[in-house]
This record gives C-alpha cells, sequence and structure tokens, in this order.
C-alpha cells in the first residue's frame, strides 16, 4: 500500500496532519506544521506519492505558494509518474487540476488522470468524470462524464454510482446507453479504444 514507506512515518505524519484540523489537544499533540512537514516529507520521500498533494496542501494552509513543493520532490513525482506509478500519475493529476504544487494545467491534469485510469486507479476515472461534467480541460460531455464515472464504480470508487445517477437526470435513455457502450469498450480494449 505505501510502496516502501514506513507505515510508522505515515501514521505520524497522519497523527500530525490531523492535529492541524482538530482543536488543540483533539489528538493530543500539538499542532506543528514543521513536524507534519517532516514527516510528510519523509513519506513522499520514501516513495509514497500520495504524500506530495499532503505536503503542498499543508504549506498551502501555512499561507506559501501553491507551488511550494521542493524540487527534489517534484522531479521524484514526475520521474516515479514517468516510470508507469499509477499513483505518482494520480497525484500529478490531482496537483494540476487543483494547482497545488503545480500550475493549474487541466489539460495536463486530464493527461496524467488517463495515464492513471488505465492502470486502474479508482480515483482517476472519478475526477475525469468531474472534469467533464465541467468542462474542464475537455469540451463539456455529459456522456463522457457518465462514462468516466462508470468506469470508476467499476473501479470500486462508491461516490461515482452517486456521480453517474445526477448526471443521468440529465440524460436521454439513448445517451445513457451510449455512455455504458463506451465504457465497456474502453475497459475492454484496455483503454485503446479511439473513444477513451
Amino acid at each position: 500500500l505505501y510502496k516502501g514507506a514506513s507505515m510508522k512515518q505515515t501514521l505520524i505524519a497522519l497523527i500530525f496532519s490531523f492535529s492541524l484540523l482538530v482543536p488543540s489537544g483533539g489528538t493530543g499533540y500539538a499542532q506543528d506544521f514543521n513536524k507534519d512537514e517532516k514527516w510528510w516529507r519523509k513519506t513522499a520521500e520514501q516513495g509514497h506519492a500520495r504524500a506530495l498533494p499532503n505536503f503542498s496542501i499543508l504549506k498551502k494552509s501555512q499561507g506559501g505558494a501553491r507551488d511550494e513543493i521542493h524540487p527534489p520532490m517534484r522531479n521524484w513525482l514526475f520521474k516515479t509518474a514517468k516510470q508507469g506509478d499509477a499513483s505518482a500519475q494520480a497525484a500529478l493529476g490531482f496537483m494540476y487540476h487543483a494547482g497545488l504544487g503545480a500550475v493549474q494545467d487541466y489539460k495536463q491534469a486530464v493527461k496524467w488522470l488517463r495515464k492513471a485510469t488505465e492502470q486502474g486507479d479508482a480515483n482517476a476515472p472519478f475526477k475525469l468524470g468531474f472534469m467533464y461534467e465541467k468542462g474542464q480541460g475537455v469540451i463539456q460531455d455529459n456522456i463522457y462524464a457518465h462514462m468516466w464515472f462508470n468506469i470508476a464504480a467499476s473501479y470500486g470508487n462508491t461516490n461515482a454510482v452517486k456521480k453517474q445517477n445526477i448526471i443521468a437526470k440529465r440524460m436521454t435513455a439513448a445517451d445513457i446507453s451510449k455512455a455504458q457502450e463506451l465504457a465497456r469498450q474502453c475497459m475492454k480494449k484496455k483503454f485503446e479504444f479511439k473513444a477513451c
């Protein structure tokens, strides 16, 4: 699950992060941005790709710039994503989408989220569905939004089913059927289908 990152380091990072959200004393740990940063950095440096967005959010919550991820950590994330790590690819997609740790760039977000989806990341197609629903980096299209939510649901993302139902209310029966067929084709052909 943590790909080389020490479970202890990750848990410590989570404890300190949670202490930032809970009134003082709620976790038994004092709020300490420096300790939180230290443990998220250690976790990220040991290979846990999802630690980087947490680190970036932490920096932003302290009033820092959105792109305040240290260059070695950013380089590590890009390198890991280019080597095909689905968690790193999804993390890049989320970072580009939100402008956390990178300049906001919806087209780059779509690129990395598609790569993560191809490898079975359940959160990446959910975000793609959201982007198609809103027209962020892509042409707004409810059929494709439904298709991506369908794929996310098939990967086990429970929130995707709720989004599918919401989108379906704005679609015809023929559109829903088309979206479902596109999702089947994309998954059957391992996303090498032209419509994916």
